[in-house]
């Protein structure tokens, strides 16, 4: 160790991180909702699909939904709150080593349409957000609601939750709330990965983990992490009225190979 003194530094200062974002997201902890689950390396998809691929990973929109059609969750006390959008990462190990041999992503996102009811199918739903986006208020944008636009981000550093994001209990992306959509429901900062307006809790984060690979030299370490934005009932309607584009939920896939 070549500077014992600076690595006691960065030890201290690892140990001495807040724990309000993993307690934030243990509190947020849920059980897995009954979304589809991320395919896996064999499955078959619709070849009328396709969007891209190259070496070791491909990627496609796998469906588009109208707003209105967004899955449900079930369990108190969110039960028939809405699920806007989700995200999962799905690790499938080898039969050999039980290491990871491919990795499956689902993305899960609302998109403003552009004047013809289109999005962009070659990418993810989603824009480049920023956990800190779940402490922000709404913001004072152009009049106007632009088009072709996600209505969620996701966060794949987790810079602002410092060391606590190589932890086991934060998902590997989270979501996070855009600023159009922060200003077309009006909504503020409520309890942890919250955010309410004038009547209370309007959009909560929730997470999970499951199908744990287990093993007598290791701690449990969890194959399939997710998370989703849910909404209130009454504001999946009341989105759909303050867009003058339709909104859609767009599913898209990639699948990545070892190596």
């Amino acid at each position: 160790m070549s500077d014992p003194h600076a690595w006691e530094d960065q030890l201290a200062t690892a140990l001495t991180d807040s724990p309000f974002v993993p307690l934030a997201f243990e509190a947020a902890r849920w059980p897995r909702p009954g979304l589809r689950m991320p395919p896996g390396p064999d499955d078959p998809t619709d070849p009328d699909e396709p969007v891209g691929s190259v070496a070791g990973a491909a990627a496609e929109t796998v469906s588009v939904r109208p707003l209105a059609e967004a899955d449900v969750l079930r369990g108190q006390p969110l039960t028939g709150w809405y699920i806007l959008g989700s995200v999962e990462k799905r690790r499938f190990l080898s039969l050999r080593s039980r290491t990871a041999d491919s990795v499956t992503l689902r993305f899960s996102g609302p998109e403003v349409t552009d004047g013809t009811g289109q999005t962009n199918r070659d990418v993810p739903p989603f824009s480049e957000g920023d956990l800190k986006e779940w402490a922000e208020g709404p913001e004072q944008l152009p009049r106007g609601f632009p088009q072709a636009l996600p209505l969620l981000g996701v966060d794949r550093d987790m810079a602002a939750a410092g060391d606590a994001a190589h932890g086991l209990g934060l998902p590997d992306l989270t979501l996070t709330p855009g600023r159009w959509l922060r200003a077309a429901l009006r909504l503020r900062p409520g309890a942890p990965l919250t955010l309410n307006d004038a009547h209370g809790p309007a959009l909560r984060l929730i997470c999970w983990r499951t199908e744990y690979e287990r093993s007598s030299y290791h701690l449990a370490l969890p194959r399939t992490t997710g998370c989703a934005v849910v909404i209130r009932p009454d504001l999946l309607r009341l989105l759909s009225e303050r867009v003058a584009a339709p909104v859609v939920i767009r599913d898209f896939v990639v699948r990545l190979r070892s190596g």
